[in-house]
Formats: structure tokens, sequence, C-alpha cells
């Protein structure tokens, strides 16, 4: 019974689930959603427009025109990791300065959130092992070790960061934006900010509930 009991305590101590969608983490004061957004109109309504072709992406960015699409713009493979968002999408914000891609109550987390998460978990070559969803998700991954214990069950989604180079490390890497526009990179041996990005970019989001 020790095993079991210890591994139940362990999963229990990472974070506790609020419900489906939320994930817990009572020593740090943070909820964040479970799974990557998934939206196709703003807090507000609006609808964000969705992009099924290269050349549509660069209109929208060169419109500066929120826009999301689907992982190598393909429906089966969005149905998998979800929508990758462009920059104007993501930095979009009411007269407040709050971001309304979030769905209410939630909000774009910012590095510093983030970085709290990570060292909460264990820092930035520990935490991906947390956080990471379990075999087969992701490549070359070790059964015998203990993938997502947090609960964030990452998945290696890819990104786009441009037309030009097209899409890239879907099945290998995970990528998120931060409400400072920059990016959080993830596989399996490491998560640290990207830096800065440019407008031509798309990544996953992945949402925060507000405190």
């Amino acid at each position: 019974m020790k095993p079991l009991f210890f591994s139940l305590l362990v999963l229990f101590f990472f974070a506790s689930c609020s419900s489906d969608e939320d994930l817990t983490f009572p020593p740090i004061g943070q909820v964040w959603m479970a799974k990557n957004l998934d939206v196709d109109v703003f807090r507000n309504g609006d609808p964000i427009k969705k992009v099924e072709n290269g050349a549509d992406w660069d209109s929208a960015v060169a419109n500066k025109q929120s826009a999301w699409c689907y992982p190598d713009f393909d429906p089966t493979i969005g149905a998998k990791y979800g929508k990758i968002y462009n920059y104007y999408a993501v930095s979009k914000t009411d007269n407040f300065g709050i971001h309304l891609l979030a769905p209410n109550g939630y909000h774009i987390p910012s590095e510093v959130e983030f970085n709290a998460l990570i060292g909460y978990l264990g820092g930035g070559q520990l935490a991906p092992i947390k956080m990471a969803s379990p075999p087969p998700s992701w490549p070359s991954q070790d059964s015998s070790i203990a993938y997502n214990q947090s609960g964030f069950s990452a998945l290696p989604g890819g990104r786009l960061p441009s037309t030009i180079s097209g899409f890239q490390n879907i099945d290998t890497r995970a990528y998120w934006w931060t409400s400072d526009m920059t990016v959080m990179r993830m596989d399996l041996s490491l998560i640290k900010t990207e830096g800065s990005v440019d407008d031509r970019g798309g990544y996953y989001v992945r949402c925060k509930r507000d405190n």
C-alpha cells in the first residue's frame, strides 16, 4: 500500500484539480487551465479570424488582424494540440489593458507567473517531466518515469515562427505566449523563455485564473 499512497500524495502535493478545466497549486496561489486555450471569439464576442493557409496568415499579419490556425493548418492535428494564435490575437486588449483572448475570469500569464510555476515544480530542468503528458505523447519518453505529476498535460504542438520557415517542432516541443509577448519553450529536458518574438509568429496559449 505504501507505493500507491506515496504516489497519490505526490500528485496532491503538486496540484489538485478544482474542475475539469483547472489545476490548483495552493503553495504558490495559482490556478491554471488544464489544457491549451481553444476559442475562436474574444471575451467581448468579437470573432477571431480562422486562417487555413500561409498566404492568409501573412495577410492577417500585414493587416495587424487577429487570427488563429491549426498546427500545419490541419484540423486533425489541431484536435490533438489545440489552436495556434498570432501576435495580434494575443496582444488585443480593452480600454483597461485587459487581454481579450482569455475568457472571463482568466488571463494570459506573464513570464513571472510562468516562472513561479516552473520554480515550484523544481526549476527549468526538472519541471518539464512534471508538466509533460505521459507516454507516448512525447518522443523518447521513458515509461519508468512518472510524467505529468502536476497535471499540466503539456503536449508538443510545435510553433509557426513565420510562414517563410513554416511550422516547426510539431511532436517535439511545446510553446506558449506570455502576456509580455514573449514565448515559453519546453521540451523534455528544459523549459525557458524564448525571449521576444516578432509579429509573424504563432504559438499556443495556456490561461491562468485571475487572483
